[in-house]
């Protein structure tokens, strides 16, 4: 159980540092988890799948780093526009 956690955990956290590194590698990533998600669906017994987990942290992963980005361009555009 812990091991399941343990390594989806060290995948969140790579994913989120590489999202923001490059662009390139936040597509790849939502890609990617989209392709495992849609397999795992496929495969059998998608809810047990450590498969489906962890397509979902490398789809939703890149996701909310792109949201964050998002909010803190607007925060920072927010406080220039202020002064």
């Amino acid at each position: 159980m812990y091991k399941r956690t343990l390594v989806l955990t060290l995948i969140f956290l790579a994913v989120a540092l590489l999202s923001l590194v490059a662009i390139q590698a936040l597509v790849f990533f939502a890609i990617l988890g989209l392709g495992l998600c849609a397999y795992a669906t496929y495969k059998g017994k998608p809810r047990d799948s450590f498969t489906l987990l962890s397509g979902l942290v490398f789809l939703s992963t890149p996701l909310a780093m792109f949201l964050l980005g998002l909010a803190v361009k607007a925060w920072l555009l927010g406080l220039s526009a202020a002064t």
